[in-house]
């Protein structure tokens, strides 16, 4: 299972001896398993995949990444559709990696470990998609 999004896979997966491969992606509707929808929120993120809609209570286009890549590998796996929903609203997000919290009427995006420039690039423009007031606070060189 990979990563259709990924431009040095999508390379490889030209390539005959790879045809087996199956590919999840979040923007190219060839993949094996691809998100049709997704919408990110102060309460986490919901998207559409493979007919089923789903829920789980992270942030960031990298968290919804991985969180396909884990769904389309429990449905290659014949995981029952219950089974995923259930599990998928049991994961939090690890401390300062795109933890949500709120703080009286506001929502805090606690990213104190991003990791790398780009990273935090891609963090920006998912705040953008949400709605109401934003304020930026970073430290660093960015």
């Amino acid at each position: 299972m990979v990563n259709l999004d990924n431009d040095l896979i999508h390379e490889h997966l030209k390539n005959r001896k790879y045809s087996q491969v199956k590919t999840y992606s979040v923007s190219d509707p060839k993949a094996d398993f691809f998100v049709n929808s997704y919408q990110m929120s102060k309460e986490g993120m919901s998207f559409g995949l493979d007919g089923h809609k789903y829920f789980v209570n992270l942030f960031g286009s990298v968290n919804l990444s991985n969180i396909v890549a884990a769904v389309s590998m429990a449905k290659m796996l014949k995981v029952p559709e219950k089974q995923i929903i259930e599990k998928l609203k049991q994961i939090r997000p690890s401390p300062h990696r795109l933890e949500l919290k709120q703080i009286g009427k506001c929502t805090l995006v606690d990213n104190a470990f991003s990791s790398n420039e780009i990273g935090f690039q891609t963090i920006l423009q998912d705040l953008k998609k949400l709605k109401g007031k934003k304020s930026n606070h970073h430290s660093g060189n960015y």
